[in-house]
């Protein structure tokens, strides 16, 4: 396999200088959409299920919502970034537990 990849190099160090160039833009624009791709990939889509009205949405939709929120989130991050952030974020260690009952 190295000397396929060697063999390949060595081919196009003789084609003229636009054709490296396009193959060098494209290879470059091919791993920077997979790599994309894998970043789009990890942000998790956080589902909310409200006693038994479950709705199930095609893939497609759900890889747009998560594509929605991954680019909400990007810009509000941006922003916190330059302007500082606007609210103040409070975390709880305790689980509040709601039981329905009399008073």
């Amino acid at each position: 396999m190295l000397k396929n990849i060697e063999n390949y190099i060595a081919d196009l160090r003789g084609k003229p200088e636009i054709v490296r160039k396009r193959i060098a833009f494209f290879s470059s624009l091919g791993f920077t959409a997979l790599i994309f791709v894998f970043w789009m990939a990890s942000y998790g889509i956080k589902t909310k299920v409200i006693a038994s009205d479950i709705e199930i949405k095609s893939p497609i939709s759900s890889m747009t919502a998560s594509v929605g929120n991954a680019a909400t989130g990007i810009f509000k991050y941006a922003k916190d970034i330059i302007f500082g952030k606007s609210e103040t974020e409070y975390s709880a260690n305790d689980i509040i537990e709601l039981i329905p009952g009399d008073k």
